[in-house]
Order: C-alpha cells, then sequence, then structure tokens
C-alpha cells in the first residue's frame, strides 16, 4: 500500500556550518562583496586613455 505525504514547497538551499544552518545566500553575498573590495584595492594603478 504507498504511503500518503503532504508535498511540503522546498525552503532556500541551505548549508549546515558548525552545526547552523545557513543559506547559500548568506554565504555567497559576503564573498562577492568581498572579491569586490579585493579588486578594486588590487586595480590602483594609473591607466591613461587616449581617444
Amino acid at each position: 500500500m504507498p504511503r500518503k505525504t503532504a508535498q511540503q514547497p522546498h525552503g532556500p538551499a541551505t548549508v549546515t556550518v558548525k552545526g547552523r544552518d545557513m543559506r547559500l545566500r548568506n554565504i555567497g553575498l559576503p564573498l562577492v562583496a568581498a572579491l569586490a573590495v579585493w579588486f578594486i584595492a588590487a586595480d590602483t594603478g594609473f591607466v591613461t586613455i587616449r581617444l
């Protein structure tokens, strides 16, 4: 006899970090922001543009 289970909508994607469930957005957003800051800080040389 087949089991009847209620289908629940999927929640946001999560990862367990040190015993805590964290949303991937909460990990990815600071990572992208840190990479953007690093990229801006690394490219501080002068550039000459001729039109």
